[in-house]
């Protein structure tokens, strides 16, 4: 049930490896909690037995220090590595948030009496990303994941820009404005900094079926389209790579909140139950290692079988059933085909496909699904028809993909992140700059649809005779980015015509709406009499202490 088009996975796969390559392990990992630091070091930097060591924490911002003193370092086996771990608690930092990414400098000094003998310098953030029961906190509170999973770089797009900071810059910007608070990208050191900086989540590791070199695997029956290049014989082999290679390379980073064990390893038969049990192994001794993440073990198809969270992708609305297959979200028994015996995050970490190309029409990718995909929503449509259908259709399956998940949160709270695996610009290998890529419609679907405060209308009536009755629920979402109570709450609520004048009008007081929660809201809206056929707009906005925090719409055809 692999989703994504067959040449993008391999540029992607292959970049990643590029940039783990070219950077390489970072000689000191700062792990940070949203009070404490543990900085480690391998042993052998250490230079000899008569020197000491100092640690500085600084603000970026102001210089102002946080923490200066000597600090004695542990001894630490780390799998096969002898490493050294200085641990500085009960410090008061200013926390790193999306909203407010703040930075210190890390310094750690090795010293022989009065000399420097050398110095380590990184940045850091205090945060910790964990999973309570089913759902995913930030800093000790809930949150929610509005994710994008195609990204720059290894998408195609030309190298020199792959390897831009000022590139990585407009991109994450442009993301930030849109309300995307996490995206998936590979070890690129340059994109990472940026993320750091501008408060961007991300969500990085191993994406492909391979642990450290692999291991020869026997055929076995597939199926769907999981992939299998295998994991190390010797378990503690996979471990020391996860830790030493592929996620200690990202580790420094505080932008970095969700680990990718694998993904799409097989989910049946004799080979899931053996990659069951070296995940399970691996996630173990790596939640040792660093606990101030989250893991999937295996991204698509694990079920949380291990790992914390119970990642999932389905592309309802693309290549099979419909947008309206994403209620089935709000049972469990309808997404996972086993009892869970305990709450588990749910996340949908691909999503919603609708490949369109560079004019705007879908791509007719040959001996894929593809094709079959474009002939069930857009079918035998004129030409110049097809690039504006394809667009309808693939902002409708994403507001019927991001909204449900968050709509229905009050029905399944474990419903924790979305990741609509989706193209969002027009140009990528053709491009010299990001104004160059030019963002497709659907990016001003993901601005209404991922605002942190959510007005989101749920109407089963879009067809109404004028004088009848439609009966709405309006759903308001509170995950303000500041995880704050929306206080002294209005709902107001307009019937526009297509000259956008009111014809209708109402408004009300709704109880205070706590950070994390839902308030759903049944209305009973009569269309008025005598009204001209045509389409229409329900149009709605969410205040909260006399300022607006959200705004949507839902179409109607009035006859």
């Amino acid at each position: 049930m692999k989703r994504t088009l067959l040449l993008s996975f391999l540029i992607f796969t292959l970049t990643a490896q590029v940039f783990a390559q070219k950077k390489g392990p970072k000689r000191m990992i700062p792990f940070t909690g949203m009070d404490y630091m543990r900085i480690m070091v391998d042993a052998d930097y250490k230079t000899a037995a008569s020197n000491t060591f100092k640690v500085t924490i600084k603000s970026i911002a102001d210089g102002k220090i946080l923490f200066q003193s000597a600090v004695v370092p542990t001894p630490v086996l780390n799998v096969d590595v002898k490493q050294l771990a200085f641990n500085m608690k009960n410090l008061k930092p200013t926390l790193w948030t999306p909203n407010n990414p703040y930075l210190y400098q890390v310094t750690l000094q090795q010293v022989n009496g009065s000399k420097v003998i050398s110095s380590l310098t990184e940045r850091a953030g205090f945060r910790i990303m964990e999973r309570k029961g089913g759902n995913l906190y930030l800093n000790g509170k809930p949150i929610f994941l509005r994710g994008i999973a195609i990204n720059p770089p290894g998408r195609g797009i030309p190298k020199e820009l792959e390897e831009s900071r000022a590139f990585a810059l407009d991109y994450v910007k442009f993301m930030k404005s849109i309300n995307v608070n996490i995206i998936r990208i590979p070890d690129a050191e340059e994109w990472f900094d940026v993320c750091d900086e501008l408060g961007m989540m991300v969500f990085g590791g191993n994406y492909g079926s391979k642990v450290a070199q692999g291991d020869k695997v026997e055929a076995a029956e597939q199926v769907g389209d999981e992939g299998d290049n295998g994991f190390p014989k010797d378990r503690n082999v996979g471990v020391s790579w996860y830790e030493h290679s592929k996620l200690g390379a990202i580790a420094h980073h505080p932008s970095l909140m969700v680990y990718a064990m694998t993904n799409e390893t097989p989910f049946v038969g004799k080979r899931a139950l053996e990659w069951e049990a070296f995940l399970s192994y691996a996630f173990g001794e790596l939640k040792k290692w660093d606990e101030t993440r989250v893991y999937i073990a295996n991204a698509g198809y694990g079920y949380g079988k291990t790992g914390d969270i119970l990642d999932i992708h389905r592309y309802w609305g693309w290549y099979y059933s419909s947008p309206y297959t994403f209620l089935n979200i709000r049972d469990k028994t309808k997404i996972v085909p086993f009892e869970k015996k305990e709450a588990q995050p749910i996340t949908f970490t691909e999503c919603v496909g609708n490949y369109t190309g560079p004019d705007g029409r879908y791509n007719q990718t040959p001996a894929h699904k593809n094709p079959s995909s474009q002939l069930a929503w857009t079918g035998h449509e004129r030409q110049d028809l097809q690039a504006q259908l394809a667009d309808v259709h693939q902002s409708f399956t994403f507001k019927q993909a991001t909204e449900s998940f968050r709509q229905l949160r009050a029905v399944n709270p474990d419903l924790s992140g979305v990741f609509p695996f989706t193209i969002l610009f027009y140009n990528w290998d053709t491009i010299k700059n990001f104004d160059d890529m030019k963002p497709k419609p659907v990016t001003q679907q993901a601005k209404i649809s991922y605002q942190p405060v959510l007005l989101s209308w749920e109407c089963w009536t879009p067809n109404v005779y004028a004088g009848n009755t439609i009966n709405p629920v309006a759903h308001i979402i509170n995950d303000d980015n500041d995880f704050k109570d929306l206080k002294n709450v209005k709902l107001v609520y307009q019937l526009l015509d297509k000259t956008k004048a009111a014809v209708l009008k109402d408004s009300i007081s709704l109880n205070d709406i706590p950070y994390y929660a839902t308030a759903d809201k049944p209305l009973d809206i009569k269309i008025p009499e005598g009204l001209i056929s045509g389409e229409y707009i329900l149009a709605g906005k969410v205040m909260a202490n006399g300022k607006m925090v959200s705004e949507n719409f839902f179409n109607l055809f009035i006859s």
